[in-house]
């Protein structure tokens, strides 16, 4: 049985749990779109830019999940999305919030370099032509992997230079080179004994908007066990937390945002605000925003 649960924030602007959904996912996407526009760089050497790529990652995950919820009703990806979106926010958190440059730049490539050697050792090291496929097929298959081998080797030798380039690996070079021999992004703090953030901790850490636990017991829908056979209601009132946590997980990005980019944001904002009339939300609200706006530029 389903059961929709007001709150007094939706009530008093008069919107249901996918309006403010949607509303805070607009608002996001524009901030991030022009954002893009201020800083257009993709290079992973761009501290300042780098964010963004992640951010737009969130967006994708969020606007896929709109869809899971919305057209299929399917309650066991949306619940594994919202595991996801709380991986992805809290490791954004720990990375890039810090404001010790050299300690984000540290994580920043370590973290660089342990997605790049996931990728290497998914990589295929000893293919052997076995006739399923032409041969002229095989052998371009065989030289795009180990082109796609080089350049994340490539690109990890680059993040391991950056490393040793900043100024704090003089003087705690045994330390930071026993992190870049595990990649230990998620390490706790630069010492002898760094020890590494479970993600629950993680959770904790970058304080996501529900208890630590919760997001760790997703992993059930995640890893198939029994709690992800069990039979839900399709009601739109069954998904309603799930927009609702997938919201605050979004006004989480939102405030990184406005906390990092805080310069870039005065630049951003009028033009952000006259393009949510274009977006179809709920014009009552776009206008509340708007007022809001014009009263701060009157100030």
């Amino acid at each position: 049985m389903s059961l929709h649960i007001s709150t007094q924030e939706l009530d008093e602007q008069n919107l249901s749990y996918e309006e403010f959904f949607r509303v805070i996912h607009v608002i996001l996407k524009h901030e991030t779109m022009y954002l893009r526009q201020l800083h257009p760089s993709k290079s992973i050497n761009d501290i300042e830019s780098y964010p963004i790529i992640i951010i737009e990652k969130v967006l994708k995950i969020t606007s896929t999940l709109y869809t899971v919820v919305n057209a299929n009703k399917d309650y066991i990806v949306s619940n594994i999305i919202i595991r996801s979106l709380a991986d992805v926010i809290s490791s954004l958190i720990l990375i890039y919030s810090k404001s010790n440059d050299d300690l984000k730049l540290l994580r920043h490539y370590l973290f660089i370099m342990d997605g790049l050697q996931g990728r290497i050792n998914n990589l295929p090291s000893d293919l052997k032509y076995d006739g399923k496929i032409k041969k002229e097929e095989f052998e371009a298959l065989s030289q795009q992997i180990e082109s796609a081998r080089d350049n994340y080797k490539g690109a990890y030798s680059c993040a391991e230079e950056e490393i040793k380039k900043l100024s704090i690996y003089e003087s705690k070079k045994n330390i930071i080179d026993h992190l870049i021999s595990k990649r230990n992004w998620r390490f706790k703090e630069l010492s002898e004994s760094p020890g590494t953030y479970k993600w629950t901790e993680l959770y904790t850490y970058a304080e996501l908007p529900l208890d630590s636990e919760f997001f760790s017991l997703l992993s059930e829908y995640v890893h198939g066990l029994s709690t992800s056979n069990l039979i839900v209601d399709s009601d739109n009132e069954t998904f309603e937390p799930i927009l609702s946590i997938a919201s605050s997980l979004m006004g989480k990005v939102h405030e990184f945002i406005h906390h990092i980019y805080a310069d870039d944001i005065p630049l951003i904002k009028e033009s952000m605000i006259s393009a949510l009339y274009d977006d179809n939300l709920p014009l009552h609200y776009v206008e509340s925003i708007a007022s809001e706006y014009i009263k701060t530029i009157n100030d």
